[in-house]
């Protein structure tokens, strides 16, 4: 019996979908979207929707050949004229049409994807990213984070027309930092005035401004208040009971291990392969994204049992050689820093912790407290961290109040 045979009911609904215009991919569809992972109930509700573009393209008179992502748009848009909701037409259409496509495409089908010419802004700002990537190796979520605030600045400061970097002017570039720290939003500001003389850096470096622009950004300094936010041990036990032992706890369970025990970082934790961990020494090995430099850490044993606990019976089947991978179709995957962080907050919520800080930073700041509270020097925190100035853990030294009390200065008694 055929794939799609299996799924619809009854046999003349089945001719009537081979007798389309997608009659003869239909089977294979279906073969690819088993082949992914997915559940039945998603591969019935992909076949419905590959019917109702297939009743589109015989409306429009439309050959297999002609679809192409542009065709999503056109569907919606008569969707819209025929008084259907944009949001919710789209909702289960457009993963069908992509998986669609990619088939179509498999086969030959279908015309290969159009890579679209990228606008003046983003021409500067991939260049400036490949520069910083290569000449200035910072990581890849810098790189996301830099890209994003120039192409801000880039858009507001060229609306429409060509991009003239040669016309920016210290006015130009104070005033999106000054805006953004107007509006309170101080780490931004930071993060975007950094971003702006990075990139302006990059414009000197090609003669187009001068060296003085770059002086003009504004320095900005956002100190954090107060103590590191941490949990306290009671905190740290209620979170890491939360996670159950199906396949995904038993991930996010190690994970949240990896970070309360080794202060790993989300990036950290998305990047480790299964030949960073050395079983028999009991090491860990991590290529730190700040550093670039690789780091080996000794395992504790509940991380290790907890990681060898996913990897043997929580892990999906995968070629990937990451050690933390996606469990919802199409499995096996990197995971994303988002996911990683996003399954720390879920954690937060289930053991009812209303802290300020919710994500994998504060698992970092709660061993590190720890340590200083063991009686760890500061250096002692910073390799453990793997701070690449001694700088950066000073504030750690807030929470040791007796070793605080012991150089505090008396108070002056008044006569």
């Amino acid at each position: 019996m055929r794939p799609l045979d299996q799924l619809v009911h009854p046999p003349a609904a089945v001719e009537q979908l081979r007798a389309g215009p997608l009659g003869a991919v239909l089977d294979t569809f279906v073969s690819d979207l088993q082949a992914r992972g997915h559940a039945e109930s998603s591969i019935r509700r992909y076949v419905r929707e590959a019917a109702r573009i297939a009743r589109w393209m015989g409306h429009e008179g439309r050959s297999v050949g002609t679809l192409d992502e542009s065709a999503l748009g056109e569907l919606l848009a008569a969707d819209a004229v025929a008084g259907r909701s944009p949001v919710q037409s789209a909702h289960h259409l457009r993963p069908a049409f992509r998986r669609l496509l990619a088939t179509l495409r498999g086969k030959g089908l279908a015309v290969s994807k159009v890579v679209s010419t990228m606008s003046p802004v983003e021409t500067w700002v991939s260049d400036f990213l490949e520069h910083a990537v290569k000449c200035r190796g910072v990581s890849a979520a810098t790189g996301d984070q830099h890209g994003r605030y120039v192409r801000e600045f880039l858009c507001a400061r060229f609306p429409s027309g060509p991009v003239d970097v040669t016309a920016i002017q210290a006015h130009d570039v104070i005033a999106i930092v000054v805006a953004l720290a107007e509006r309170g939003h101080a780490r931004a500001a930071k993060c975007a005035a950094t971003a702006l003389r990075a990139f302006l850096r990059f414009l000197v470096l090609r003669g187009l401004v001068a060296d003085q622009l770059v002086a003009a950004v504004p320095t900005l300094v956002h100190r954090a208040d107060g103590l590191p936010r941490h949990l306290t041990s009671d905190q740290l036990c209620r979170l890491l009971a939360s996670f159950d032992r199906s396949p995904i706890g038993r991930r996010d369970y190690a994970i949240a291990l990896c970070c309360a025990r080794l202060g790993l970082r989300a990036g950290e934790v998305v990047g480790l392969r299964l030949q960073d961990l050395a079983w028999r020494d009991g090491t860990l090995r991590i290529a730190t994204g700040k550093s670039r430099r690789a780091v080996t850490l000794p395992v504790p044993m509940d991380v290790g049992r907890a990681v060898a606990q996913y990897i043997r019976h929580g892990r999906p089947p995968t070629s990937d050689r990451h050690v933390f991978v996606t469990h919802l179709v199409p499995a096996g995957r990197e995971l994303t820093r988002r996911a990683v962080s996003a399954a720390i907050r879920r954690a937060f919520g289930r053991a009812g912790i209303n802290a300020m800080s919710k994500g994998t930073h504060a698992l970092r700041h709660t061993l590190a407290t720890a340590m200083v509270l063991h009686g760890s020097s500061l250096k002692e925190v910073a390799d453990v961290l793997r701070h690449r100035s001694l700088d950066t853990t000073v504030i750690y030294a807030k929470v040791d109040l007796p070793a605080l009390r012991s150089v505090a200065m008396p108070w002056p008694e008044v006569g």
